[in-house]
C-alpha cells in the first residue's frame, strides 16, 4: 500500500509541477501581451493629443471621418434625415 502511495506520489506531483509551470509561462505571456498593446495604445493616444494641440478642428474631424469609415462599411440600413438639422 505505501508503495503504491509514493508511485502515485511520484507520478503526480512531478506532473503537477509541470502543469503549474505551463500556467504561469502562459499567464507571463498574457501579462508581456497586455503590457505592449496598453503601450502601444499609450502611444498612439499621445500622438492623436499631439496632432490635436496643433489643430483641434481638423484633428476632430479626422477621428470623426475615420470612425465613419470603419462603421459605415459594416451598417446594413443607413437613415438620412429629412430635413436639415441645425445645431446652435
Amino acid at each position: 500500500m505505501i508503495n503504491e502511495a509514493e508511485g502515485y506520489r511520484n507520478d503526480v506531483i512531478p506532473k503537477a509541477r509541470g502543469e503549474a509551470q505551463a500556467m504561469i509561462r502562459e499567464a507571463e505571456g498574457f501579462r508581456e501581451s497586455r503590457i505592449k498593446r496598453a503601450e502601444g495604445d499609450v502611444a498612439k493616444f499621445k500622438a492623436i493629443l499631439k496632432e490635436y494641440k496643433k489643430g483641434k478642428d481638423v484633428t476632430r474631424e479626422r477621428l470623426y471621418l475615420e470612425a465613419m469609415e470603419e462603421i459605415l462599411p459594416v451598417l446594413k440600413n443607413i437613415l438620412y434625415p429629412m430635413v436639415r438639422m441645425e445645431i446652435y
